[in-house]
């Protein structure tokens, strides 16, 4: 029970620092889609959460784009956490990173949101 107040009160925090004041998370996966950078998704898991990052992209980009995220999430990159890369349909190109219970922290969460924006960053170069 505990570890689910941690996650609710890290998610009640980012939110506030988005400026959601008044916003009251009950538990249920996240959407929140930014103009310019696409769409975040949190969803807690009982691991801790999962963090994806969606951005629309052509299918006339795919054969670009695709090699650079694999690239960008190789093992051999130095990431300060594990991400994943994968295609949410056809137009979707999604960043995703986890963290464990043990880094659910309002510092964790930022540094996985660091990760996922760089990640992203790395698309458009």
């Amino acid at each position: 029970m505990m570890q689910d107040a941690a996650v609710h009160l890290t998610i009640t925090e980012f939110l506030q620092q988005l400026g959601f004041a008044d916003f009251i998370w009950r538990g249920e996966p996240l959407t929140l889609a930014f103009e310019r950078s696409g769409t975040l998704m949190i969803e807690p898991r009982e691991q801790g959460l999962l963090l994806v990052r969606l951005q629309e992209i052509s299918e006339y980009d795919c054969e670009d784009l695709i090699p650079k995220a694999l690239r960008a999430v190789h093992y051999d990159q130095p990431l300060p956490l594990r991400a994943h890369t994968g295609m949410k349909g056809a137009s979707q190109l999604a960043f995703i990173v986890a963290l464990s219970r043990q880094q659910l922290s309002i510092a964790g969460l930022n540094e996985a949101l660091g990760v996922l924006d760089y990640l992203h960053q790395q698309l458009n170069q």
